[in-house]
């Protein structure tokens, strides 16, 4: 079913769209939607017979407990911080428009006939999104361009990006190449006085640089010219400087920020400002492209935030979640708080928690993007692409998973972690993820490679089907002022020789190793779980092979 939720596609003609999806979805997609759509409707089946068994005094009970816990939450609430969400705006399609003016103006996308990693918003007004294959994509935008990924271009913007938000948070956290949690209360606190900015903008023949200016906008008597001559394309280029002034308030600063990084980068971005890093998430992508929103720090206005607020309009409650909530008749963030009774007879304790704390506008995590980072259960890289059985092409998409996650240690102040897990979904979709945990610390490429490597092939042995996506994931996290007990008698170093050790292991050493049972993060449930499949809840206390067989069913769907 196509999700118009992305910002930038609400124009786009939603019945037009998914028939032709409809008419173009493989057998492998087709089965897969009916087996995951079965799952959802049993599960909603399943809420459903709980609730019409629950008499009006459990109601009550539960309600009234819930509301003491409610209280127990408010007391959490914490209104003192000043916390941004920066979203870069269809970051690697900006990049590539930036580098070639020709894409500007019309439909275009980033990724390949397989799938798509983003799309500008010229494409999404017909509909064309993030993990769309390309060839889908063309039937519905025959005029669709897509230009293959430059990830060393896209590190290259997200690092001068990097730059500019040390200045305000030098505790920031990016969430991805193109997404980062800022705390900026001590730095409001610290600006006494407005400042003063250099602006350079462009116009002339030349339309290499941005960001571009028409003349008409300009009063020739408040800025200074520069004419020259472009470098790439050797027409006349006029370079237009003025300044503008910045004031004190956290509107003012982070409108200051995004002007710092589209003057650096040529790069737009949009941000939401709250007081917590979940509702400054929200709030990213209401003005979206190039805008921002605040939600004042006030209990009351926060609330009034949420009542309305669609469900999956909050980070971590995906499809299935959705539609499971739907089926209870929960559709608003306004219904978690309204049926928190019924949520809680028939939800886990994580679920119902994390769904309670939603509806209040309370984050889970700290509104401190330091202390978000320092609690950060696990990070991880993964990529879609066409299907393949190819092992060398396989252990190159590896490799580079690898080497990403490996870079982002220094933005989350990680020496490493004590877990690798490796993801697989095949071409019928069907999805695996297998684990395996160490008694030092994976802290380079070489390790968590070959562990990862060792996952895969043990895998591929035992499976023919070809494969759609790989994802690497290091959890049981170390930081950088955390104190290191390992086995290894280097510390936390792997010794030289340990990738070939990794290879000496056993197909049965490796099937005992594997386990899912460290925190996990599922991004449709969007609470964080400890030996619970987070699906469909049954606990595995004590039974990790079970837990990892159990889970991969779940995630067939």
């Amino acid at each position: 079913m196509f999700n118009d939720n992305k910002a930038g596609l609400l124009a786009a003609d939603k019945e037009h769209i998914e028939k032709i999806i409809k008419e173009n979805t493989s057998v492998n997609y087709e089965q897969f939607i009916k087996k995951r759509n079965a799952r959802i409707q049993s599960k909603i089946e399943r809420n459903n017979k709980i609730l019409s068994k629950i008499t009006s005094e459990e109601i009550a009970k539960a309600e009234f407990e819930m509301d003491n816990y409610v209280n127990e939450l408010e007391k959490t609430r914490d209104l003192t911080r000043i916390c941004v969400c920066v979203d870069m705006d269809a970051f690697y399609a900006a990049v590539e428009m930036r580098d070639n003016p020709s894409l500007r103006d019309i439909p275009m996308a980033v990724g390949s006939e397989s799938m798509l990693s983003t799309s500008n918003y010229v494409a999404r007004q017909y509909g064309v999104r993030s993990a769309m294959p390309g060839f889908m994509a063309r039937k519905i935008c025959p005029q669709l361009k897509i230009v293959p990924c430059n990830f060393d271009k896209y590190r290259k913007a997200s690092k001068q990006v990097r730059e500019i938000f040390k200045e305000y948070d030098k505790n920031f956290v990016m969430g991805s190449l193109d997404e980062a949690y800022l705390d900026i209360t001590e730095y409001v606190a610290s600006r006494i006085d407005s400042v003063e900015r250099q602006r350079k903008r462009f116009m002339g023949n030349c339309v290499c640089r941005l960001p571009r200016v028409p003349e008409s906008a300009i009063n020739i008597q408040d800025v200074q010219l520069f004419e020259d001559v472009c470098s790439k394309c050797c027409k006349k280029e006029i370079t237009v400087s003025d300044t503008v002034v910045f004031g004190t308030n956290p509107e003012d600063i982070v409108h200051e920020m995004r002007f710092l990084i589209e003057q650096a980068t040529g790069l737009t971005c949009s941000a939401g400002i709250a007081a917590n890093s979940m509702i400054a998430k929200i709030c990213s992508d209401f003005k979206k492209p190039n805008g921002q929103t605040r939600i004042a720090n006030d209990r009351d206005e926060i609330l009034k935030f949420m009542q309305n607020l669609p469900i999956r309009k909050v980070s971590g409650i995906g499809a299935v979640t959705e539609e499971i909530l739907k089926g209870c008749g929960i559709h608003s963030c306004g219904d978690l708080y309204n049926k928190r009774a019924l949520i809680k007879l028939f939800c886990s304790e994580h679920s119902w928690d994390g769904l309670l704390r939603i509806s209040l506008g309370i984050s889970h995590s700290s509104s401190s993007a330091s202390e978000f980072s320092s609690r950060r259960k696990s990070i991880s890289q993964e990529r879609t692409f066409g299907a393949t059985r190819d092992i060398t092409c396989l252990l190159d998409i590896l490799n580079s998973l690898c080497n990403e996650l490996i870079d982002s240690f220094s933005h989350y102040c990680l020496k490493g972690g004590r877990s690798a897990a490796l993801k697989i979904k095949f071409s019928t979709f069907d999805v695996i993820t297998r684990c395996t945990s160490v008694n030092y610390v994976i802290n380079n490429v070489e390790i968590l490679y070959a562990i990862c490597e060792r996952m895969l092939r043990h895998e591929l042995n035992h499976d023919k089907k070809e494969v759609r996506l790989l994802g690497v994931r290091i959890s049981k996290l170390v930081f950088d002022n955390d104190k290191v007990w390992s086995n290894n008698p280097q510390g936390s170093n792997v010794p030289d020789d340990i990738a070939s050790l990794i290879h000496d292991i056993n197909d049965n050493d490796l099937a005992a190793k594997q386990s899912c049972g460290e925190s996990e993060y599922n991004s449709d449930a969007g609470i964080e779980v400890m030996l619970y499949c987070p699906v469909c809840t049954d606990s595995f206390p004590n039974d990790l092979l079970s837990f990892n067989r159990h889970l991969d069913e779940c995630l067939n769907w």
